[in-house]
């Protein structure tokens, strides 16, 4: 079992250390890089692809292990009208392509083609929706400079593509090793009644099948079940349902949600089958013996599919020991797009969603249904339903708070973006303007804490004082009740202030 992670959540300091890691390693690969075939009038473009977990390197950006074979296009503006694409492979052990020798200005890049067994990623679920998959560089004269995936706490310098999915195995009549892996994060805490039943209902539709089920939690940390219960006995049924009731009973702590700590313990489940239920993005993972993130941006994904990775192959290869996910998405709030990054492309195959916590019991009777078929045709398996009285739902504290960044160095010559964001809670909208025009509308769920995300660049020489102002509606508030404004100013200093 994966070892015990002290639960630490990204201060300062862990973001000043992310940040001046980060800084190092793209140096040293830079560093590294012959400049080829540069002039003094071009300069060289280079992008790195990963694949399964590097559970032993907490390198900042260096979550996953080298994945050769990766094609990789670039463009200049970003529309990918008429896109190139970079040459193979030139260092096969580093999961590297370079165009040695390209024009300066400024590119962006996405990954095209994935090497047999792999996908390639275009779209992940980021800063609360879905969002290109794409890394960005300025290319200068003489240098090979890196494409860097933008995220709140810097850059990552590694695109990670998605292993495809094992087959289901075909030995339910002789018996299926099943984990059920349980999202125990705060934002369900409201809904603990309904989750408890439906998987309740995934117990019940596989009841007298050879089935030998593990049960495994997550919420900021991962919490790995080491009991299996055999679902061909009443009494194997009955514990489960037991563990089911404390997960979900006066113990309920809820939490962040890793699924890069959750997959990790999956990977050393030892299962046939996991089945993966979520109802939202991730919003940290692992660093070193503790956690850290940006919130819900594409560090905190892409970490969660490298483990997924490792997940589907414990032993990082496709011929030894594989474990099928079956990933479940429920409420408004979940990306298919990672949903399917974890699990495959294939709805109803790959994952399932449930409109929301009241339907996810039918959804799971489903998926159990799929893993072990023991009805007959044209009867439906026997919903569980939650109990009728309703836990009173209390909004959250009226919070909010801002913050402003900007990329690039000194005087703007270089990388020019500034991202503006809101984290709050009990917030029913956040509406963005710039210079009195808004540009952005955002709505919320007021029962859990979200992030809001403005990002916008600056032109050479945008250099005049700008105000974005985020106008944030609170539920059961007639006018908006807090703003948060951020300046731009000549040496790309941004400030925020809330009030």
């Amino acid at each position: 079992m994966l070892r015990r992670r002290e639960i630490r959540g990204t201060t300062t300091i862990g973001r000043l250390a992310f940040a001046a890691g980060l800084a190092t390693l793209v140096a040293v690969l830079w560093a590294a890089t012959p400049a080829g075939a540069q002039s003094d009038t071009t300069g060289g473009l280079q992008a790195f692809a990963g694949g399964y977990r590097d559970t032993d390197d907490d390198a900042p950006g260096r979550f996953a292990l080298p994945l050769a074979g990766v094609g990789f296009d670039y463009d200049g503006d970003g529309s990918f009208s008429a896109p190139a694409s970079f040459p193979v492979a030139t260092d096969v052990a580093a999961g590297q392509a370079i165009v040695p020798a390209l024009a300066a200005g400024d590119y962006v890049v996405r990954t095209s083609t994935a090497p047999s067994g792999w996908l390639p990623l275009r779209t992940l679920g980021a800063f609360g929706s879905d969002q290109p998959y794409v890394g960005t560089a300025t290319v200068s004269a003489g240098v090979t400079s890196t494409a860097m995936i933008d995220d709140e706490l810097g850059e990552l310098p590694l695109f990670v593509a998605a292993a495809e999915n094992p087959p289901l195995p075909s030995s339910c009549g002789t018996g299926l090793r099943v984990l059920l892996l349980l999202d125990t994060s705060g934002s369900t805490a409201d809904y603990r009644a309904e989750y408890a039943a439906a998987a309740r209902t995934f117990v019940s539709t596989l009841a007298g099948t050879p089935t030998s089920l593990r049960i495994s939690t997550f919420a900021t940390d991962s919490h790995a079940g080491t009991a299996t219960y055999d679902l061909a006995t009443g009494v194997g049924r009955a514990a489960a349902d037991s563990e089911i009731d404390r997960v979900y009973g006066p113990d309920f702590d809820g939490g962040l949600t890793n699924w890069d700590a959750a997959f990790q313990d999956a990977a050393l489940a030892a299962v046939d089958v996991i089945v993966f239920v979520t109802d939202g993005a991730p919003t940290t993972h692992v660093i070193g013996d503790g956690t850290g993130g940006s919130g819900g941006g594409f560090d905190d994904i892409s970490y969660g599919i490298a483990s997924a990775n490792l997940a589907k192959h414990p032993q990082r290869d496709p011929a030894g020991l594989r474990q099928r996910i079956l990933g479940v998405g429920v409420g408004a709030g979940i990306s298919v797009a990672n949903l399917a990054a974890v699990s495959g492309p294939v709805a109803g195959s790959d994952y399932a969603t449930a409109a929301g916590p009241d339907q996810l019991a039918v959804t799971l009777a489903a998926v159990a249904s799929s893993i072990c078929p023991t009805q007959s045709a044209g009867t439906a398996p026997t919903v569980i339903a939650p109990p009728t009285a309703t836990p009173s739902r209390v909004l959250p504290p009226r919070i909010v708070r801002g913050s402003a960044r900007i990329y690039g160095d000194a005087g703007c010559t270089e990388r020019r973006v500034v991202t503006s964001t809101v984290r709050g809670s009990n917030i029913a909208g956040v509406v963005f303007r710039r210079d009195g025009i808004v540009v952005k509308r955002m709505a919320a769920d007021p029962m859990r804490p979200q992030l809001f995300s403005l990002r916008t660049r600056l032109a050479r020489d945008d250099y005049d004082l700008h105000t974005v102002v985020a106008r944030v509606r609170y539920i059961a508030a007639a006018q908006p009740a807090q703003k948060l404004m951020v300046h731009r100013f000549l040496r790309c200093r941004a400030s925020a202030v809330t009030g």
